[in-house]
């Protein structure tokens, strides 16, 4: 597993470094994809990684490896070899212990998806066929890897190819592929070495890491550097952080004061309006109880207006009788 801060740093300042190579030295047998840019500089980091690796432990090794990257920049393509100078004390240990590295490695980061893990053994026992695919959603990459062992010549080899998309690289996805199946050994005597489909319960540790001798393998293969720790990968994949979950805790306490204040002015509403309602009940009531007042005024004055005129009227009775009396009184 690399350094992931490493690959983001490197990944978002100094990418688009690599320049084209006019001639590139071959890696084995392999159709480079058209467009892509070797990249020397990555292609060193990548190797010198691999040979402090230590892979196929008890035997000097020699590494190579290649880097291309994407004319878009969002897709890189590792391919590196591992060959050992003699055979191991145990070849068929050592093939298949390396062989399954390739997993091992995915398994190491944290979170890794595995999206497709299969190993083909080689009735024959001489190729031996790992494909991985699998998925680190912190960084939001995808890693397409295709790994060969074989013994040829006295010594072992693993070849191997890595596609490395980006989360923008859907579209380089392809022609990555494309290259990883054309991935081959140029040799052609092979010996046979037995592995197996089962990882290796234990793998031996060397005692020491074993430096690379030099170059000269004819295919970049070994452990594909982004599934281990202390291999730089190069910096030729775009990889945006994912964004930071925002808290949300504080827009749930305004929603809530929100809701709040809505609930305080929608009983402001209520309250005004049933104390309107009861104000103009009270006004209607006192507007009746003002025309019965009223009425009943009216009445009285009425009854006193009717006591005044027969008052009048029983004065005017006697004035008449005192003036017939008087009348009376004047004939006699």
């Amino acid at each position: 597993m690399i350094r992931r801060a490493l690959l983001l740093t490197l990944a978002m300042t100094g990418l688009a470094q690599a320049q084209p190579a006019a001639d590139p030295p071959p890696v084995a047998r392999m159709t480079q994809p058209a467009g892509w840019i070797l990249d020397p500089p990555g292609s060193s980091r990548v190797a010198a990684g691999l040979g402090a690796d230590g892979l196929f432990a008890g035997a000097p090794i020699g590494v190579d490896a290649q880097v291309w990257t994407a004319p878009s920049h969002h897709a890189v393509l590792v391919t590196t070899q591992v060959s050992t100078d003699r055979l191991p004390a145990d070849p068929d240990a050592a093939a298949n212990a390396t062989l399954h590295e390739i997993r091992a490695g995915a398994d190491a980061v944290d979170g890794a998806a595995i999206d497709r893990w299969t190993v083909v053994v080689d009735p024959a026992g001489k190729l031996h066929e790992a494909t991985l695919t699998w998925r680190d959603p912190s960084i939001g990459t995808t890693t397409i890897v295709r790994a060969l062992v074989f013994r040829t010549g006295g010594a072992l080899a693993r070849i191997a190819g890595e596609c490395v998309i980006g989360p923008d690289g859907a579209a380089d996805r392809a022609a990555c592929e494309q290259a990883l199946a054309t991935i081959a050994p140029n040799a052609t005597a092979l010996e046979p070495v037995k592995v197996s489909a089962d990882a290796p319960v234990a793998a031996e540790p060397p005692a020491e890491p074993m430096p690379a001798v030099g170059s000269g393998a004819t295919l970049g293969s070994g452990a594909p550097p982004s599934l281990r720790d202390g291999a730089d990968l190069p910096a030729t994949v775009m990889v945006r952080p994912p964004a930071k979950q925002a808290d949300r805790r504080p827009l749930y306490l305004v929603g809530g004061v929100a809701v709040l204040g809505l609930v305080f002015l929608w009983n402001r509403r209520e309250r005004q309006r049933r104390e309107a309602a009861e104000r103009a009940e009270e006004a209607r009531q006192n507007r009746r109880r003002g025309k019965a007042d009223a009425k009943d005024d009216d009445a009285k004055d009425d009854d006193a207006k009717d006591d005044d005129d027969a008052k009048d009227d029983d004065a005017k009775d006697d004035d008449a009788k005192d003036d017939d009396a008087k009348g009376k009184e004047r004939d006699s």
